[in-house]
């Protein structure tokens, strides 16, 4: 074997009972490319460069992400070929020299039998001994002067001169070092500095879009600028720094990673680009990333590497276009007030993420709803406020039953009453639940027209002048039939 040494030892790799012995290489190989997907996951491509002779080499990668799922990770070096990947943990003392400042015991060891002038309490301004330092311990010091021995407390000096050189000297200092990541074995072809890349999945590594819609009249129909944001959470276990990030806004089919539901990870946030402030019309934003559909997903490529560390949060600007909406106030019989709700249609191109999707109107806020995932010229729905103003009731007028032939039959008549007390005509959207548990069940009559949605769905769409009330009675047949 014509391997170079490249480190001081030689580290044993066993493999299916086979010792090989290989030069043992600590290599950088930082995070240079990430994929994130909807669903908690990532792709992580590592890439660095080494120098390698022809041989073995063990390759270390310390501080390799323990979110990483093993089965995930493939290895490819372009002048040899990857035998083997392990996870390792090392732990080892390492012993260094060090600069350390001497303890008195070590100074006045030194200056044993040397002449010392020491300053004590007593007398003004203290007393002065000049002598050889004949002895000490913890307390005292022993100094031989012309009159004698002078035992004097270290307590009691103020000011003390010894002969020494200098007051600090070179010690040993061990400390336990522990390591762990990823080793690569590589069977090198030929001696070259040659790239060296790694890739794998990792959980914990997801983002979120966050919409803001900004318009600027409460109409029926309109349009207004809608603004993308993207949340991106490092979660992945390691930092990512100058690093090319594409956002995927899909959710690809995993069977060897978990995706958690929560994040493990302390998360810091920080604006990419700063936020609008509300106003009239939405502040102007430069997009962070580039759309472009991928055959199965919509991607978002960013235009410049990112920099966000382990458990940061960062917010970056996808998009600002104009999208049209219309505004609906509805009312669903099981809620206590009608709703104002924004339908924004998706014409802007690339399709939407899940969400959250604030509304602001003439600069000020008026609502934010969750949304889910819209495709292009579908529309998402923002229920932004209640509506107090109209008052809503539905009340049961009276209800009989009778059975025939093994069947239960129930005829219940209803009524809706509505308030306009809003300070404008309203245009009001009415749904109610038909019961679901029947066998049949069918609209006997109503007093206003309606409309039979799915699910059982009834919907009445009625304008209410403003200070007008609105009643709505109908009558509902159910059927239940007994089966035993």
């Amino acid at each position: 074997m014509r391997a170079k040494i490249m480190s001081v030892f030689v580290f044993f790799v066993f493999l299916a009972g086979m010792v090989f012995a290989a030069s043992n290489v600590s290599f950088d190989a930082p995070v240079k490319q990430v994929t994130v997907y909807s669903n908690n996951a990532a792709f992580v491509k590592r890439i660095g460069t080494v120098n390698l002779n022809e041989g073995e080499y063990y390759l270390k990668i310390v501080n390799f992400s323990s979110s990483a799922v093993f089965e995930s990770i493939f290895a490819r070096d372009a002048a040899g070929k990857i035998k083997s990947l392990n996870e390792f943990a090392d732990y080892r003392k390492e012993t260094k020299e060090v600069w350390a400042l001497k303890s008195l015991s070590e100074l006045l060891n030194e200056s044993l039998n040397r002449n010392i002038v020491a300053s004590i309490t007593g007398g003004t301004g203290g007393t002065g001994i000049v002598g050889k330092l004949a002895w000490f311990d913890d307390a005292r010091i022993g100094v031989a002067t012309s009159k004698g021995l002078s035992v004097v407390n270290l307590k009691d000096i103020l000011d003390l001169q010894l002969p020494v050189s200098s007051t600090d000297m070179k010690v040993n200092e061990t400390t336990e070092v522990f390591e762990r990541g990823l080793g690569i074995l590589v069977s090198s072809t030929t001696a070259s500095r040659r790239q060296v890349s790694v890739s794998y999945l990792v959980s914990g590594a997801t983002w979120n879009e966050n919409y803001k819609y900004y318009i600027v009249g409460d109409t029926a129909r309109g349009s207004g600028e809608l603004q993308g944001w993207a949340s991106v959470h490092n979660g992945g276990g390691e930092d990512w720094g100058n690093t090319t990030l594409t956002i995927v806004n899909g959710y690809p089919h995993f069977v060897s990673i978990r995706i958690p539901s929560y994040y493990g990870y302390a998360s810091k946030s920080y604006m990419a680009a700063a936020a609008p402030m509300a106003e009239s019309v939405a502040g102007a934003v430069d997009s962070a990333a580039s759309a472009a559909f991928s055959g199965t997903y919509w991607k978002y490529a960013f235009n410049e590497p990112v920099e966000i560390k382990q458990g940061e949060t960062r917010n970056y600007a996808l998009f600002s276009k104009n999208a049209e909406f219309k505004r609906e106030i509805k009312w669903n019989t099981y809620w206590s007030q009608p709703r104002r709700i924004y339908k924004i249609n998706n014409s802007v191109g690339e399709s939407w993420n899940d969400g959250t999707m604030q509304v602001y109107l003439n600069g000020e806020f008026i609502g934010e709803d969750s949304i889910s995932y819209t495709p292009a010229e579908k529309e998402a729905e923002a229920y932004v406020a209640d509506v107090p103003e109209i008052v809503v009731k539905k009340e049961t007028l009276n209800e009989s039953a009778e059975r025939k032939s093994r069947t239960q039959i129930t005829t219940s008549k209803y009524k809706l009453t509505v308030e306009n007390k809003w300070a404008e005509d309203v245009q009001l959207v009415i749904n109610d639940q038909l019961p679901s548990y029947a066998d049949e069940v069918k609209v006997i009559n109503s007093s206003e027209k309606y409309e039979q949605k799915a699910d059982r769905v009834l919907e009445w769409k009625q304008t209410i002048k403003k200070g007008k009330t609105l009643e709505i009675e109908y009558t509902v047949e159910t059927k239940n039939l007994d089966y035993y």
